[in-house]
């Protein structure tokens, strides 16, 4: 039963990650054709985030130089990363062995190898 819920704990933080991620890449495409350094700039000021603030300043310079195709290409990134996710999700709240092995996977590439060793290892013990 332990097993059951720990696999449906990573796949409720995996399906959270993946529609953030997701409303994250289809606010990208709507606001491809705007000026996105005004449109982050004026949510800053709406959150009540200094302007001058290290993680506000990186921001602004990163997103002052992205061309409509760079805009476009991160938001059709995004979203096919948060349908990894979620297909993910899927995959560990039924206890599928693909979903397991999904997770693997992103695990792989996104975690230093000693976590990875340790997550294989708890997932292959999976019936």
């Amino acid at each position: 039963m332990e097993t059951k819920t720990g696999m449906r704990s990573v796949a409720t933080f995996d399906a959270v990650v993946g529609f953030f991620v997701l409303v994250v890449g289809v606010g990208l495409l709507l606001v491809a054709d705007s000026n996105l350094n005004l449109l982050i700039k004026q949510y800053l000021r709406f959150f009540h985030i200094s302007l001058s603030h290290p993680f506000s300043r990186g921001l602004l310079d990163v997103t002052e130089h992205l061309t409509y195709q760079q805009i476009n290409f991160l938001g059709l990134m995004s979203a096919s990363y948060a349908m990894v996710r979620l297909t993910e999700a899927y995959g560990l709240w039924y206890q599928k062995r693909w979903g397991a092995w999904l997770a693997i996977l992103l695990c792989a590439f996104l975690f230093p190898s000693r976590y990875t060793r340790r997550l294989i290892k708890s997932l292959l013990q999976i019936h």
